[in-house]
């Protein structure tokens, strides 16, 4: 959620969900802001990666700004 609200447009729109599934639930959020150039998608889940260098002073983790 906390990058659907940094990156949507300033008034977009987010979309939370939640979808039953065999004993669990998936929960889901999209957000249709400007997304992630497709050279970066197979690092996405490396530790610290940022797509965007400019942000790379931003701390991890704390509440929206």
């Amino acid at each position: 959620m906390d990058n659907a609200l940094k990156y949507a447009a300033s008034g977009g729109r987010i979309v939370l969900g939640a979808t039953p599934i065999p004993q669990a639930v998936e929960f889901y959020v999209q957000d249709f802001g400007p997304g992630i150039p497709s050279e970066h998608v197979a690092r996405l889940f490396e530790r610290f990666y940022r797509v965007d260098k400019a942000r790379s002073r931003d701390p991890a983790g704390l509440a929206w700004d």
